[in-house]
This record gives structure tokens, sequence and C-alpha cells, in this order.
């Protein structure tokens, strides 16, 4: 019995490692990303298996990205082909089986939820740092260069920067609000300070509408030493513009002008792409060869640069419409609860700065993105679940 014990732990704790590993792996663009999640559900196979569990996926969350997934994948199937979706769609895929393994394991074990936090920090640490290093030098630890003058870190398009940081920057906020000794606070301060510095040095237009978010949904909460998150974000709004006062102020006036052709790229995808296939789609990945002939000023684009365009062009009416009510409902459960000091309550600020730092800016079925959108909700929900919030499931 005992060593059925030991061998147990031995399989969760290489299946809790592999966890790290994957947001590292993601970062640094590393191309066995996917080896990483194929080993940990095979790895938690055996673990369910040793000790005889029943897995529990239940939540109000599971259905409906059930639902999703196969609205997305059974079209595909049928218009390009399985080899082909399984080529472009396995990501999404292993994106959605993490997300249930962390229903499941922070019910389980709920330690893994507040070690991923501290992990999710630390790497947004790292890319503030880094995207510093990168501003002041030219280039980036790994030796990449600035984008137009704003800063990337370990990413090639500053939007990704803003995307990964989006989603990590409500989490010091909880750790300062939670932190009891003065010196904890200053720590937790200063990685606000470096991470609202960072947005700004990125620059883009869709980090600047998540800040603003950020704050109304902070100043809603009320929380009562709000004068740190304020300190951190006013001096992380100023900082970079006494470095690049004209670049800072440029990024501010380009917020109102639409000189990437969004509206353009929109237009023609409602009018040449999906009014040809408004029920089914067109299938994973199929935007960048079927756009060619209407696109903008011959500026060639992958993807719509809109999530909810991209989710319709791909497969169709019914997975548009399924991922907007997962949207609605992770709302509709977590708003009601913005005042309370939970977890929870953070991720659900992670996750609203994700979707708003990247719903026009990067494509969705992308691997970074799916990735960390079902890695946040999987967070997320299995918060909710740990703290019997009010909606959620029963244990």
């Amino acid at each position: 019995m005992t060593d059925k014990y030991q061998f147990s732990s031995w399989i969760n704790g290489l299946v809790e490692v592999l966890l790290y590993a994957l947001p590292i792996s993601f970062l640094f663009g590393w191309s066995y990303a996917s080896s990483i999640c194929v080993s940990i559900f095979g790895l938690y196979l055996i673990s369910i298996l040793v000790e005889r569990r029943s897995p529990r996926f239940d939540s109000p969350m599971s259905l409906p990205v059930v639902l999703f997934l196969l609205a997305v994948f059974i079209p595909s199937v049928a218009l390009i082909g399985p080899a082909d979706t399984w080529r472009e769609g396995k990501h999404i895929l292993y994106a959605v089986g993490v997300f249930f393994i962390f229903i499941d394991w922070i019910g389980y074990r709920p330690v893994i939820l507040r070690r991923y936090l501290f992990l999710l920090t630390g790497l947004l640490v790292f890319l503030s740092l880094d995207s510093f290093y990168q501003f002041y030098h030219g280039k980036d630890i790994l030796r990449v260069g600035l984008t137009d003058g704003r800063s990337t870190s370990v990413f090639t398009n500053p939007n990704y920067l803003c995307f990964f940081i989006s989603g990590a920057v409500p989490l010091p906020v909880f750790f300062l609000h939670e932190a009891k000794k003065a010196w904890i606070k200053i720590v937790y301060f200063a990685v606000l300070l470096c991470s609202f510095a960072t947005l700004m040095l990125a620059g883009a237009k869709s980090g600047f509408v998540a800040l603003a978010v950020f704050f109304i949904l902070y100043l809603a909460r009320k929380e009562r030493e709000s004068i740190w998150f304020f300190l951190s974000f006013g001096l992380g709004m100023l900082l970079p513009y006494f470095y690049d006062p004209i670049g800072i102020k440029g990024r501010f006036t380009a917020f109102f002008h639409h000189g990437d052709d969004r509206l353009g790229i929109w237009k023609q995808t409602l009018s040449h792409l999906i009014r040809q296939d408004f029920l089914w789609g067109k299938g994973l990945d199929t935007f960048k060869d079927l756009y060619s002939p209407v696109r903008i000023n011959e500026i060639f684009y992958s993807f719509p640069h809109n999530f909810f365009l991209e989710i319709w062009q791909t497969s169709g009416i019914l997975a548009l419409l399924l991922f907007i009510y997962i949207i609605f409902k992770v709302v509709f459960l977590n708003i009601t609860h913005l005042r309370q000091e939970r977890i929870c309550t953070y991720l659900f600020i992670s996750t609203v700065m994700l979707f708003l730092t990247s719903v026009v800016s990067i494509p969705l079925f992308s691997k970074y993105v799916s990735f960390y959108f079902w890695l946040y909700f999987g967070l997320l929900t299995g918060a909710m679940k740990i703290h019997n919030s009010e909606g959620m499931a029963k244990e």
C-alpha cells in the first residue's frame, strides 16, 4: 500500500512539474510544448488509474466548452478532412485538455492553484525586466529586437507581450492585498509598477483598453489598501514617458486612428467569406488562402483580427453562439462576486484582460492564445469550484 502511495505521489509530482513547464515552453517558443501536453495526459491517466478515483470535471463551464469544441471540429473535419483538421487543431485539443485537468486537480490538490499563480507572477516579472532590457539596449536577452520602437520581450510582436502581461497583472494585486509584512507589499508594488510600465512600452491599443477596464473593475472592488495599486498604476504609466516622451505620446495618438485597416478586414470577412458559408464556415486555418483575392491595400492578413469573425469564418454560426455563451457565462458567474476577497475574483479580471488584449489583435486558434486562454479558464473554474461560489456546482 505504501509503494502504491509513493508511486502515485511520484506520478502526481511529474504531472505538476510538467504543468509548470507548459507556460515556460510556450513563453520561449519551444517546439516540444506538444510533447509536454501528451506526457501530461498520459501521466494524469496513469495517476487516476493507480488511485482508482473518478476525475471530477463537473462545473457550469464544462458542457459549454465540450459543445464548443465539437462545433469547431465537426464542420472542419467535414470540410477540410481529418488530417488537416488535426494538424491545425491539435493544440486546441491539448489546451482544452489542460483546462479539464485543472478543473479536476485544483479540486483534488488545491495547493497547485497558489503555486501556479506564483509561477505566472514570476513569468510576469521576467517579461517585464526583459522588456526593460530590450527597450534600453535595443535587443532582449535572447537578442530579439524592438518592433517600431515598441518592446516585445521574447516575442516578435508587441501584441503577444501585452497578452501575456495582461493575464498575469491582477495576480500580484491579489498577493499584495494578502501580504501582511510591509517589505512583501513593497515587492508586489514593484512588480505591479514594472508590469504597468511594460504595457506602456509595448504600446498595443488593446492593452490600453485592458488597462482601463482593469482600473474600473478594481475601483468597483473598493479595496481598503488601494493606495498601493494607484501608486503603481500612476508611476507605471508615467515612468516610460520620461524615457521616451515622443514614442509614448505617439502610441496614445495612434490609439484613435485606424491605420491598420481593421475595419476593412472585418467588412471583407463578413461580405466575402462569412456570407458564403454562414452556417458551417470553411474549416480551421483557411482564412489566409481564401482572403488573398480580397485583401486590403495589397496587405496580406492570415486571420480576421477578430475572435468572433474568426470563429464564424472557421466553424460557422453554432460555434460562434457557443463561444458567446461561454463568455457570457463566465461574466455572469463572476461579476456579482467582484467585491469578494477570493482568488477567483482576480482570475476573472485576468481572463477579462486576456480577452480584451487579444480579441482584435491575435488569432484565438493560434497555439499561444489557445493555450493561455484555456489555462486561465481552467484556473478560474477550478478556483470557483473550491471556493464554492454561488451558482457553481457543489462538491
